[in-house]
C-alpha cells in the first residue's frame, strides 16, 4: 500500500479491510462477525482522521457541496444547481453520487464519489453545503465556522410521521439528531412542515419558509410541460414505434397515470396490488382517451421484484429518478402515504389514495394527520378505488384542494428556487456585478466556440463540394463536438 492509498484509506475509514485484504489476498473471511467488527473500526478511524485532515484545508469562497438523499441527480439540490448554471452564477459546484455514470449530470458539475477521498475534500473546503437528507453526518467532518450547511429535506406537507417517537431505527435517529446540531438552515414550504422540523431534529435551527425549489417546476408553462412530458415518454418508451420507426401514437392523446406508493418499514411488498386492467378501464370510463400507468416503487424498495402485469400499458418507471417530472407529466396521480401527492396537489391535478393496509400503518408508523383532511380520495380495495375514479368529482376535488394549501400553510409560489440561491450567493458574497460579468463571459466562450463550429462547417462544404450528405447545416451547427 503507497502513502497515498494509506492516506485515502484512513479518510474514507477502509484501512483495516484493506490491510486485512492485503493480508489475505485469495483467503475467505471466516466469520461475519470479524467483518463487523473491522467496519466499526474503521468508521471510528475515518472520523478521527477526517477531524484531522479537513481541519486545515481551506474553505473557498464560492465552492458549493450538493448532496441528495439517494445521491442521484434529483429533487431540491438539482433544480438548485441547474438554476445557478441557468442564470450564469459563479458557483463551483461539487456532487457527492454514488453512480458510475455521469450521463444525466451537467458538466458545470463535478462529481465526487460519495463517501471518497475526494468527496470529503469537497465537503471540507466548500463554503455552503446543500443537502436533502442526513448525508452530511452520516459519516461526518468538522464543520467550520464559516461554513452554512442548509438542509432542504425531501418531504413536503405530510403524510407519513418522521417524529423521534416514530423511528425505529436508533442508529439513524442519532445520525438525525446529530444532523440538527450541524444544520444552520433548514428550507420549508409551509406552516405544517415547519411545525415537522420544530418536532422532528431541528427544532433549534432557523427555518425559511421559501417553498421547495423541486417544486418550481410544478408552475411551469404549457410549452415546459409538453416538453418534459416528451422527455418522460421518450424515456420510458411510452410511444409505440411502426417497424418503419415512426411513432403509432402522437404524444398529445397520451393520458398517463403515476402510481408511486411508500416503502413499508417491514419491507414486505405484498400491499402494492393494483388491478392494472380494472384501473386503466375506470380511467378511460371517467376521463376519456386512452391510458398508461406508470408504476414508480420507492427508493428502498427498487430492487425488489413486483409482479408487473403483461399489459403493454403499465410501464415500470422505477428506474426513472426524477419523480417532479413524472408528475408534470402524468395527469393523474395515485399514492398510499408518500409525500410527493402533497406537491402533486400544486398541479391541481386529480390525486387519489390508494392503501390496503390503512389501519395497520395509522398504528405503526403512523399519518400526521387523517388521510381524510387531504382532497384526495381514499380508497382500501381495488373495489373503492375504481368506484373513486369513476365518480370522480372534480368541481369538489378543486375546492378541497385549495383548503387544503390553505390549512397546511402553503407557501409554494414557483420562485423557491430564486429564494434559496439569493441565501446562497449573500454567504458567498456573490453581487449581481459579479454574476453579469460571469454572464457576458459565458457568453462570449458560446459565441466563440460557434463561430469555430461555422468555420469548420465551411471546410467541411468545401471538402464535399458543397454535398452535406444526409445532415442539414443548422443540424451540423448544432452538434457540440462540432463536424460528425
Amino acid at each position: 500500500m503507497t502513502f497515498t492509498e494509506f492516506k485515502r484509506a484512513l479518510i474514507e475509514g477502509k484501512y483495516l479491510r484493506k490491510r486485512k485484504k492485503e493480508k489475505i489476498k485469495k483467503k475467505k473471511l471466516r466469520a461475519k462477525k470479524s467483518k463487523r467488527n473491522r467496519a466499526e473500526r474503521d468508521e471510528n478511524i475515518g472520523t478521527f482522521f477526517r477531524k484531522f485532515y479537513t481541519k486545515k484545508l481551506p474553505v473557498v469562497e464560492n465552492r458549493l457541496m450538493l448532496t441528495s438523499f439517494n445521491g442521484f441527480y434529483t429533487c431540491n439540490p438539482k433544480y438548485i444547481a441547474e438554476y445557478i448554471i441557468d442564470n450564469c452564477i459563479p458557483i463551483e459546484m461539487y456532487w457527492g453520487n454514488v453512480k458510475n455514470s455521469d450521463d444525466e449530470y451537467p458538466e458545470e458539475i463535478n462529481l465526487v464519489r460519495k463517501y471518497s477521498f475526494d468527496y470529503f475534500k469537497a465537503l471540507a473546503t466548500s463554503k455552503v453545503w446543500i443537502d436533502n437528507a442526513l448525508n452530511c453526518v452520516w459519516k461526518p467532518i468538522p464543520k467550520k465556522a464559516e461554513q452554512t450547511h442548509i438542509n432542504t429535506w425531501h418531504g413536503s406537507m405530510g403524510l407519513k410521521r418522521i417524529s423521534k417517537e416514530n423511528i425505529t431505527d436508533k442508529d439513524w435517529l442519532k445520525k438525525a439528531e446529530k444532523c440538527g446540531k450541524s444544520v444552520d438552515y433548514c428550507i420549508s414550504d409551509s406552516d405544517f412542515e415547519t411545525m415537522v422540523y420544530r418536532e422532528t431534529y431541528f427544532e433549534n435551527n432557523e427555518v425559511l419558509e421559501y417553498g421547495h425549489p423541486r417544486n418550481d417546476i410544478l408552475f411551469c408553462d404549457e410549452k415546459r410541460q409538453a416538453e418534459i412530458k416528451q422527455k418522460v415518454c421518450d424515456a420510458l418508451a411510452v410511444i409505440k414505434h411502426d417497424k418503419h420507426g415512426n411513432p403509432k401514437e402522437n404524444i398529445e392523446d397520451i393520458k398517463m397515470c403515476l402510481y408511486a406508493p411508500t416503502f413499508r418499514d417491514s419491507k414486505s411488498m405484498e400491499f402494492y396490488n393494483v388491478n392494472y386492467d380494472k384501473l386503466i378501464e375506470a380511467l378511460e370510463k371517467r376521463f376519456g382517451g386512452e391510458w398508461k400507468v406508470l408504476t414508480k416503487l420507492h427508493f428502498h424498495d427498487r430492487k425488489a421484484q413486483i409482479e408487473m402485469p403483461d399489459n403493454p400499458n403499465v410501464i415500470n418507471a422505477t428506474d426513472y429518478i426524477d419523480i417532479q417530472e413524472l408528475m408534470v407529466a402524468c395527469d393523474i396521480g395515485i399514492t398510499d402515504y408518500s409525500s410527493w401527492i402533497c406537491d402533486f396537489v400544486l398541479t391541481g391535478k386529480p390525486g387519489f389514495i390508494f392503501a390496503t393496509d390503512l389501519e395497520d400503518f395509522n398504528t405503526g408508523r403512523g399519518l400526521y394527520y387523517p388521510l381524510e383532511e387531504t382532497p384526495f380520495p381514499i380508497a382500501t380495495n381495488n373495489v373503492e378505488l375504481v368506484y373513486n375514479i369513476v365518480t370522480f368529482d372534480a368541481e369538489k376535488y378543486s375546492a378541497d384542494c385549495k383548503q387544503f394549501l390553505k390549512d397546511r400553510g402553503c407557501k409554494e409560489d414557483g420562485h423557491a428556487t430564486e429564494k434559496v440561491v439569493k441565501l446562497i450567493c449573500e454567504k458567498m458574497g456573490i453581487t449581481q456585478e459579479m454574476i453579469d460579468q460571469n454572464r457576458e463571459s459565458i457568453t462570449k466562450e458560446r459565441l466563440a466556440k460557434k463561430q469555430r463550429y461555422e468555420k469548420e462547417l465551411i471546410a467541411f462544404e468545401s471538402a464535399m463540394n458543397g454535398e452535406l450528405l444526409d445532415y442539414t447545416k443548422e443540424e451540423l451547427a448544432n452538434q457540440e463536438d462540432g463536424i460528425l
